[in-house]
């Protein structure tokens, strides 16, 4: 295009060979009807060159010319009512000035209609028709070159059929609008100016079917007006594409402006320069062209928008940023709708304080390469084939007071390929994908800063896929009503990359699996909090390494967490696992408790470990079993406490299963254990610290179960025997009324050494003010003061040379017993009736015992000792001596 402006500008305006008539002013007058002012003392004829130079002229006919050439410093005004022709060449207006209130036409020219040039000035206060024709060899409808063209308020401009341009603004050449421009039929450039183009407020400019560009604008564009192109090549295939406005200089769409292009093959709008817009933009209708290209805006240069930029119906992109530098901005509107392909594409940093809408793109709604969108508006994507935004080796940095919403999309939600970023510190709604919310693959990292929000609702697989790095930082994450089904395997997090949690992570319903921690060779941190409600499968699977250092609730789940084979659990912060219909942890791999576990409301059981398990409680572990239907704490393997354990409302408390060779329960001596349901043990549970059992009922020992710690037993219902081999303490409660200052018996029994000693006073009240009596090691008793007649239950601590654990004994004054079993002495160790070895059932006789002492054995109840029974059966021969101060409490029996 090009190629044909040079040829203007270096070849000088020669008069056509047609019968030029020059002005002489011999009339003596400045009527241009009187032929007395012509050289040929003729009025100049229509075919012929009227030439005029340094004189001024009143043109008020009507009259037909070849040609008009206005020379140094000539003035023509072109009265009202008067209307001039110009068939067949150009009206030069060279270092001239014309005012038109009339009609002036210009048609069937060569290079230029209306030709102002060398400081000329063209004032247009009524109409200007210039009219070419495509099949000709003319060129632009109007050329302005170091000149000026002023279409004034209320005057009209007519430009069609030019086989260049219709309007050409060049090299220090300006054009100022405030009437009216109609440009038509061109088959190259509407406008094309590389000088200064003003369209003020009340201007306007339409033009339609043109061939190459709409505007072609290469200097200083502003546009305060009305601007409507359309129908930019349409559908003329000798030209291989189309543009509605090129800009390669400095454009403005002004505060109050209005510029739309309409029906353009190719691109709507291509900008190199400067590209500001304040006021209203739209570009409509993008058609593909030969080049497959269908852009509605494409940015190489730098891009402001303050306004408002509506781009509808491109065949593909609606938006592409792509320059390396210079500024690209938004603090407006900028809508996109209907793009074939993507919505918005950035390449450049694109920086956007305003509002973007994106709805119904074929392909993603926003694309970022390799560098960086940042939002501190809001950015809405909708209806997207593909992904909704989707981040090559860039960076999307969403800003404090930044929205993001993703919405309807076919693809991915938020994907994160080829080493990108995405920084949330605003807000980022996701919602109805018919893929995963957000998918971060491998290299890539997405950062919560605090007070970041992501919501992602009604998404068809994964809420959250991690396989490069997910950082929260005191962000909000919540996922919420997942469109996939339960046999689909969907998880609500899948992650096999470093995943760290400092904020808060709510999980609602998820179809399958709550987070799932593949064996990425990469670990999961939590520090703060994660809520898992609802999933149909399990709340959380651990494939490679959990740690945990923060909250993790898991509730009204089928399973609550696995630990899978090889997999490590860290927990330092707290579990809580509830209402779940299935296990609440099975573990097949490895944890470490240093913190809580709490666990409760199960269907099924509350901790399972596998044949290769391993559950270590530290020191300062709690775990916490309440409400199973089944096992509380079934262990295949081995279960190491140093914490604290606490297994209620189960009916089978502990179940140690002989599973594997190294089976093994070990509480060590700092461990406690707390359970009230049935004890299980098929293989080695070995107890060195406190085990309390409040259970009623007998405990199944098929294997040895071994107390060299401290074993209490409130419901007296453990005996030693083969499979209880007691070394340490076995604790019992106190059964009926106690008698001050005599000695209790058979509540401390220690069959063998002991690290464990029992304090010497005991108390009545938990805060260990009152006394309620004092502990003789010498003989394992306790005898009584005053206080203890009030009384319901004693503590004490029990230590050995590092731990402390402290006791809490029921005293039972009141018998309940549900029959009264016999007991027989048998003598087998000594007299002495307070040996439980003395008796058959291993076990001294209590207020619902009928002791039985058969003939020829004799039982001595020691001085200063309380024995009981229900009633004593003495045979003949047989001796019962109680020594002074025995109190022996028996029933009446009639």
């Amino acid at each position: 295009m090009k190629y044909l402006l040079l040829l203007l500008f270096s070849a000088p305006v020669f008069v056509g060979q047609a019968q030029t008539v020059t002005w002489d002013g011999g009339g003596g007058n400045s009527d241009w009807h009187n032929p007395m002012n012509w050289d040929t003392d003729q009025l100049p004829c229509n075919t012929c060159t009227a030439f005029i130079s340094s004189a001024t002229v009143n043109f008020s006919t009507i009259d037909t010319v070849g040609q008009v050439v206005l020379e140094s410093g000539t003035f023509l005004d072109i009265l009202a009512n008067a209307k001039l022709n110009v068939f067949g060449n150009s009206f030069l207006v060279n270092n001239s000035l014309v005012d038109n209130y009339g009609e002036l036409l210009c048609r069937d020219y060569n290079n230029a209609g209306v030709f102002v040039t060398y400081n000329g000035v063209f004032n247009n206060h009524n109409a200007v028709q210039v009219l070419g024709s495509v099949s000709s060899s003319t060129e632009e409808g109007v050329f302005v070159l170091q000149g000026s063209f002023f279409n004034l308020a209320g005057a009209t401009l007519n430009v069609s059929g030019q086989s260049s341009t219709g309007l050409s603004v060049q090299s220090n050449g300006s054009f100022y609008n405030t009437g009216s421009i109609f440009l038509a039929n061109c088959e190259g450039a509407g406008i094309w100016n590389s000088g200064t183009f003003e369209n003020f407020s009340a201007g306007t400019i339409n033009m339609s079917f043109i061939r190459f560009r709409g505007i072609f604008n290469e200097s200083v564009f502003r546009n305060y007006g009305e601007i409507n192109v359309s129908d930019i090549n349409p559908g003329l295939s000798s030209v291989t594409n189309g543009v509605g406005l090129e800009d390669n200089g400095i454009f403005l769409n002004s505060n109050g402006a209005n510029f739309s292009v309409f029906n353009s093959i190719g691109i709507g709008v291509l900008t190199s320069g400067t590209f500001t817009n304040q006021g209203f933009f739209k570009v409509e209708d993008v058609i593909l062209d030969s080049y497959s290209s269908a852009l509605g805006i494409r940015v190489n240069g730098d891009f402001t928008n303050s306004g408002e930029i509506h781009i509808l119906n491109s065949v593909k992109q609606g938006m592409f940023l792509e320059a390396t530098t210079g500024i690209r901005s938004n603090t407006g509107l900028i809508e996109i709708l209907n793009s074939g392909t993507d919505g918005l594409t950035v390449r450049p940093k694109f920086s956007n304080a305003g509002e973007i809408l994106i709805e119904d793109t074929g392909g993603y709604g926003v694309r970022v390469y390799d560098d960086t969108l940042s939002n501190s508006g809001e950015l809405k994507v909708s209806n997207s084939q593909l992904q909704g935004i989707s981040v090559d080796n860039g960076f999307l940095d969403n800003k404090e007071s930044g929205i993001v919403t993703i919405g309807n999309s076919e693809g991915i939600g938020l994907e994160l390929i080829s080493l990108a970023d995405f920084r949330n510190a605003g807000t980022l709604n996701i919602d109805t994908t018919n893929s995963h919310g957000i998918k971060i693959f491998l290299g890539s990292n997405l950062k919560i800063s605090p007070d970041g929000i992501i919501n992602i609702n009604y998404v068809r697989y994964e809420g959250i896929v991690n396989q490069g790095s997910f950082t929260n930082n005191d962000g909000v994450v919540t996922l919420s009503n997942f469109n996939s089904m339960p046999n689909e395997g969907r998880q609500g997090i899948y992650t096999s990359g470093p995943f760290f949690n400092d904020g808060s992570i709510n999980i609602i319903d998820a179809p399958a699996t709550g987070i799932l921690v593949d064996d990425g060779g990469q670990d999961f941190i939590n520090n703060y909090k994660i809520l898992i409600v609802g999933a149909s499968s399990k709340g959380m699977i651990d494939y490679r390494k959990v740690e945990n250092n923060g909250t993790i609730t898991i509730k009204e789940c089928t399973k609550g967490l696995v630990v899978n084979f090889e997999a490590l659990l860290e927990n330092a912060g707290t579990f809580n696992i509830n209402n779940c219909s299935g296990t609440l942890i099975d573990n097949f791999g490895s944890i470490s408790n240093s913190k809580n576990i709490f666990l409760s409301n199960s269907s099924t059981f509350g901790i399972v470990q596998s044949s290769v398990a391993i559950l270590d409680n530290l020191v300062t572990g709690v775990i916490s079993i309440d409400s199973c239907s089944s096992d509380g704490l079934e262990n295949k393997n081995v279960v190491t406490n140093y914490g604290e354990i606490s297994i209620m409302n189960s009916p089978v408390s502990i179940n140690n299963h002989g599973m594997s060779a190294s089976n093994l329960f070990l509480n060590k001596s700092s461990g406690k254990i707390h359970f009230d349901g049935q004890l299980i043990n098929e293989d080695d549970f070995l107890n060195e610290g406190l085990v309390v059992q409040n259970y009623a009922l007998n405990n199944t020992l098929s294997e040895v179960f071994q107390n060299k710690g401290v074993f209490v037993d409130t419901k007296d219902i453990q005996n030693p025997s083969v499979n209880f081999i007691n070394s340490g303490l076995l604790l019992k409660p106190l059964k009926g009324e106690t008698s001050t200052g005599v000695k209790e018996m058979n509540i401390v029994e220690r069959t063998g050494p002991t690290t464990f000693l029992p304090a010497k006073t005991w108390y009545i009240n938990s805060l260990i003010s009152v006394p309620g009596g004092v502990f003789s090691s010498v003989d394992n008793s306790f005898t009584p003061n005053l206080n203890t007649i009030y009384a319901d239950t004693l503590y004490f601590d029990v230590t050995n040379s590092s731990v402390t654990h402290a006791i809490k004994l029921p005293i039972r004054k009141v018998a309940s017993c549900p029959n009264f079993p016999t007991a027989i002495f048998t003598q087998s160790v000594s007299p002495d009736w307070h040996i439980s070895a003395n008796w058959d059932t291993g076990e001294v006789p209590d207020y619902c015992t009928i002791a039985i002492i058969p003939n020829a054995k004799k039982s001595v109840i020691t001085s200063g000792r309380k024995a009981r029974a229900h009633k004593i059966l003495s045979e003949t021969g047989s001796v019962l001596d109680a020594e002074l101060g025995v109190v022996l409490e028996v029933d009446i029996v009639p």
